[in-house]
């Protein structure tokens, strides 16, 4: 049985998928479109400090 996390994280993939179709899609107002940007924004933000947390966390207990 997969873990909440598992769960969770699948759950996100596909809904990032469904927010790239819709920015993608030409029939999508420009002002969803800003609102889609930003938040793929603050997404990529909270993975690259993640990243650099698991990296911190990791040389720390090296």
């Amino acid at each position: 049985m997969p873990s909440a996390w598992k769960v969770q994280v699948r759950q996100l993939k596909i809904e990032s998928y469904a927010l790239y179709l819709a920015y993608c899609d030409p029939r999508t107002p420009w002002y969803a479109r800003l609102l889609a940007g930003a938040v793929i924004v603050v997404w990529l933000a909270v993975a690259v400090w993640l990243g650099r947390l698991a990296l911190n966390a990791d040389t720390l207990l090296s």
